[in-house]
């Protein structure tokens, strides 16, 4: 696959035979969240309608709620809007096409168009729309940590806020709704990085009137080089997805199976964290001087990835 447009050539049939393999390490019906899963949904609901996966947003949402700049396939006119994407770095990047799992994320919109969406979210009527996106918001699964979900819509700590985020090859993107302050919050940019969360967050609360603290900045360490390169190597979480490390003009860099390559920044010789997303790595010591495991701390768990 191309790694700057990884999933173009993902097709049904690669999709159903993942399935058809994949074993699953608990029993059906405890949470997990999956992109691969709101994809598979997206696909399927199309299938059995006989249609395109954008031709059923149309019929079910955006033709109902008059958002014309909200679609899979752009019109020539839309496409000479689309703004140009950049990574984390700021260096041009490619768009992703999401042909299989467009209902992950192969959704194109603008501003305009997702407060009309948000705001139809903060709706109180009985029309058919207004009652599922109301469905949409209840909660169906608390975690540790305290944070929620509902039906793709993130609960916050304060058990009012919906959100949700997403990021995809030059791009990331935030939206919120309040209920209780009747506020809605949408943020999109052309970089893919995690700080449009952030952003996000802070004027969420600026909509609500709240205190809002500035950003604190991750301060970084120097690595000696031969430390660098002692974590060198693949680390595979599952058998269907690992980190690949490696150190690029005394850089340490990391991809992921499926995805672009980053750089990751020390905070201590065996701590580092990403910049485009809000996530950490820790690497353990082995005893041939290359590091035997790594753990990957994202979204509130941790997950431990052992050298191949």
């Amino acid at each position: 696959a191309d790694t700057t447009n990884p999933y173009a050539d993902y097709t049904p049939e690669l999709m159903h035979a993942f399935l058809g393999e994949h074993k699953i390490d608990r029993a059906p019906g405890k949470y997990e969240y999956s992109n691969l899963a709101m994809g598979m949904l997206g696909f399927e609901l199309a299938r059995l309608k006989g249609q395109t996966y954008d031709e059923l947003l149309s019929e079910r949402i955006t033709k109902p709620l008059g958002l014309k700049d909200t679609s899979i396939k752009l019109s020539p006119s839309q496409r000479k809007r689309l703004a140009k994407p950049y990574n984390a770095a700021f260096k041009l990047d490619k768009n992703w096409d999401l042909p299989t799992l467009a209902g992950a994320g192969g959704v194109r919109s603008t501003a305009i168009d997702m407060l009309v969406f948000l705001k139809a979210n903060l709706a109180d009527d009985k029309k058919p729309l207004t009652q599922s996106m109301k469905l949409s918001h209840e909660r169906r699964h608390t975690m540790d940590n305290g944070l929620a979900i509902g039906l793709g819509w993130h609960i916050a700590g304060d058990g009012v806020t919906r959100w949700h985020n997403g990021m995809t090859g030059g791009y990331a993107s935030w939206m919120a709704i309040v209920p209780e302050y009747d506020a809605a919050v949408v943020v999109l940019s052309n970089t893919a990085t995690q700080k449009i969360t952030e952003l996000g967050e802070q004027l969420t609360r600026v909509a609500c009137g709240m205190e809002v603290k500035p950003p604190t900045k991750r301060e970084t360490v120097e690595v000696a080089l031969d430390t660098l390169k002692s974590y060198e190597g693949t680390y595979a979480i599952t058998p269907q997805f690992a980190l690949t490390v490696s150190v690029e003009d005394d850089k340490l860099m990391v991809q992921a199976t499926g995805q672009s390559k980053f750089e990751v920044y020390a905070q201590s010789p065996t701590k580092f964290f990403y910049k485009v997303v809000d996530a950490q790595l820790t690497f353990e010591p082995g005893k041939n001087g290359k590091a035997a495991q790594v753990t990957l701390h994202q979204n509130g768990l941790d997950q431990k990835a052992e050298r191949q």
